[in-house]
């Protein structure tokens, strides 16, 4: 029981930890960090509502509210990632005030979309009447694994030189954007609001999901090991109109900057 709730406390927190040490990273040149504390203390907030109203959120749409509600977080996530993209991208210093307000969406968001699940499962396992000592040093040690790889994914990218770190910032971003549409198709399969079909692949046999490296690979770029075919698209749709929408908004910024000069 303590390994099994210790695998669910990094599966989760490697999530938003990856996310939040990517957006400190990219953000903290030009912004000041106090943008995090808001967002966490507004998702803390948003947790607390949406665990009070999860008994009548779960009756919506036929008994399936929980899973259609944590798929539009994961979709709305993915949207937001998009468009700190794009205006990351434009390299637009008017535009730079506009990202914090969407990384504090974004870290409000994650925090209620991991921790409401966190907090469901510590909840059922107090219902189950597993000791207080066991729940307190699953969440510590998982945590701290999530919070470890999180510093190491910040200070890592930290290293980097500027234009060398901006790429591995979309990238990563890009592809955790991907990850949370893939997992947001997951919920709507289980909830039967999308059709479902057989595995594509089993790669669980070369990394499987419930090991680090493989809660990793699913927090950062949206690992699964037995996709489906619909579930493949969505990814790689997604990736794909990031990689086009980065590449217009680099365009229209060099555009506009050569017909500034030519006016000059």
């Amino acid at each position: 029981m303590l390994l099994d709730a210790i695998v669910i406390v990094v599966r989760e927190s490697l999530e938003a930890g990856v996310l939040i040490s990517l957006l400190l990273s990219m953000l903290n040149r030009y912004l000041s960090p106090y943008w995090l504390i808001r967002g966490l203390l507004i998702g803390v907030a948003g947790t607390a509502l949406y665990l009070i109203n999860m008994p009548r959120i779960s009756q919506w749409f036929d008994y399936v509210g929980q899973e259609v509600v944590n798929a539009t977080l994961q979709y709305g996530l993915a949207v937001l990632l998009c468009l700190l993209l794009v205006i990351s991208a434009a390299r637009v210093e008017l535009l730079r005030p506009k990202m914090v307000f969407l990384a504090m969406a974004i870290v409000a968001i994650a925090l209620v979309r991991e921790g409401s699940e966190l907090m469901l499962y510590f909840i059922n396992l107090v219902y189950q009447n597993v000791e207080y000592s066991q729940l307190a040093t699953s969440a510590f040690v998982g945590l701290a694994i999530g919070a470890s790889v999180g510093a190491f994914v910040y200070y890592l990218l930290a290293g980097l030189g500027g234009r060398q770190a901006q790429i591995c910032y979309h990238i990563l971003l890009s592809m955790i954007a991907a990850g949370m549409v893939s997992q947001g198709t997951q919920l709507l399969l289980q909830a039967d609001w999308l059709p479902s079909g057989l595995p594509l692949w089993d790669s669980s046999w070369i990394l499987s999901e419930s090991s680090i490296p493989g809660m990793v690979a699913y927090a950062v770029f949206g690992y699964e090991a037995n996709p489906s075919l619909i579930e493949v698209i969505f990814y790689v749709s997604t990736l794909a109109v990031l990689l086009v929408s980065q590449l217009i908004s680099c365009k229209i910024v060099a555009s506009s900057s050569q017909v500034s000069r030519q006016t000059i």
